[in-house]
């Protein structure tokens, strides 16, 4: 998985990942602030995670996070992008 990736590596988690996002993936956070400004960085970083299609367990674990914090910042996103909860919030991101 990816956290033990990252465990033996011995970095920091996500260290380097808003780099290695923003190259790979230029305009997406430009894209998302041009939708709403107020995303906060976390929202951001797990917006990118999302894109990434990673599960919500998986998230939780590299974010040190309940699954619970994750879900209730997803619906954050949601209202952020004003989408409601018959489109998937991965789909949309990928698709962005």
């Amino acid at each position: 998985s990816l956290k033990e990736l990252i465990k033996e590596s011995g970095r920091e988690p996500l260290a380097d990942f808003e780099d290695m996002f923003l190259h790979m993936h230029g305009n997406f956070f430009k894209k998302l602030t041009s939708i709403n400004p107020d995303f906060t960085r976390s929202e951001l970083q797990l917006c990118a995670l999302l894109r990434m299609n990673l599960p919500t367990k998986e998230i939780a674990a590299l974010l040190s996070l309940s699954p619970k914090t994750i879900d209730q910042r997803r619906y954050n996103i949601r209202n952020k992008l004003n989408i409601d909860n018959t489109e998937n919030l991965t789909t949309y991101l990928i698709r962005l």
